[in-house]
């Protein structure tokens, strides 16, 4: 019943804090602002945070320090709801690049099953090419891959505006796959992923690239596209359509299943999601319950108009007629203009109500 969150303070001293959430029914209970790293130039950016899925109490968080380098470290939470306290290992240097997905801000990180090890991914500025760097957990302390040198090994060498989405198989650990928007011609690309080794050693390979929905555009430099698998070998994806999509769907949510058995794909019709305000503007996307129900999904978006309210939808996937359907949009706030502009985010507890934040 705990959720976590990181936050930088972009108009303050820009030091990086880590708060504690409990949730008691629909209330919540948040703890005191915890320091995770004080920013002596005021420069700090980009966190993240994700909780250990080996160990309790274990949180990983990721941020830029003042030299806008890629830092790692783990904190241990200790105490009651709304009294927590957090002790810190040493950080680590993850990458002398920038924790960052591109011109959006969306980095990536995800557990790679229960091996205790993770997947960073994030944007190379230089040429916008994706880096991809393996965190392991050890008690109070964490470790970077031995590949890739300082920086980070690149995941492929094709220029993206965002950096991908990834996910990786439930029942095996050593298959993934990830997403993304091309610059040029900003068609979706997906790859299948190869995890090999263990901690340090352990290391990811990208297979061929397979183009979905050829012929169509999405959206480079807003949402990052979603994906998550659904079994083993069908996956379910979800991205925001461009503005100069032929389709004439522009600023809808495209959904869709394909099936991948290693070597063949079967992509399946699309549904289309839209904001009742107008074109979307962000999107995000949770499992509702990650045990209990791998085949519904949260969708939250937000309108790219004057009001930008944000609303919530539910994807539910028949694994059998391989489509996606929806329930009718419904508004989550009446915040209006700014409060709503850019960022929804939410997390869904990983036990079996579906409660999400």
């Amino acid at each position: 019943n705990r959720f976590a969150m990181v936050s930088v303070d972009d108009a303050g001293d820009k030091n990086v804090h880590l708060y504690i959430i409990t949730r008691s029914g629909t209330s919540i209970t948040v703890s005191s602002q915890l320091m995770v790293f004080a920013s002596p130039s005021n420069n700090a950016s980009g966190s993240m945070c994700i909780w250990d899925v080996v160990t309790e109490d274990k949180i990983l968080i990721c941020y830029n320090d003042d030299s806008n380098d890629f830092n790692a470290v783990v904190a241990t939470i200790s105490g009651s709801a709304g009294s927590e306290s957090a002790t810190f290992g040493t950080a680590i240097e993850a990458s002398t690049q920038t924790f960052t997905g591109g011109d959006a801000q969306f980095p990536f990180l995800t557990p790679i099953g229960t091996t205790g090890s993770y997947l960073a991914l994030f944007w190379r500025a230089s040429n916008s090419y994706t880096l991809w760097r393996i965190l392991t957990i050890s008690g109070t302390s964490v470790s970077r891959d031995t590949y890739g040198g300082s920086a980070g090994t690149i995941l492929i060498s094709t220029v993206r505006d965002i950096t991908h989405s990834a996910t990786i198989d439930p029942n095996d650990s050593t298959k993934g796959f990830c997403l993304s928007v091309k610059r040029s011609g900003e068609d979706l690309r997906g790859q299948p992923l190869t995890f090999s080794g263990t901690g340090t050693g352990m290391t990811v390979s990208g297979g061929s690239t397979r183009i979905f929905k050829s012929g169509r555009d999405f959206v480079k430099n807003q949402s990052k596209p979603f994906i998550k698998y659904i079994t083993s070998n069908k996956l379910f994806v979800a991205a925001l359509t461009g503005m100069d999509d032929p389709s004439g769907t522009f600023g809808d949510l495209e959904t869709f299943l394909f099936d991948y058995d290693g070597s063949n794909y079967t992509e399946y019709t699309s549904t289309f999601l839209s904001n009742p305000e107008g074109n979307i503007l962000y999107h995000y996307i949770d499992t509702v319950s990650t045990q209990a129900d791998n085949t519904k999904f949260i969708v939250t978006t937000n309108a790219n108009d004057a009001t930008r309210y944000a609303y919530g939808a539910i994807a539910t996937v028949d694994t059998s007629a391989n489509t996606v359907s929806y329930n009718t949009p419904v508004r989550i706030d009446g915040f209006t203009g700014s409060a709503n502009a850019f960022y929804i985010s939410y997390a869904t507890q990983s036990d079996g109500f579906g409660t999400s934040l």
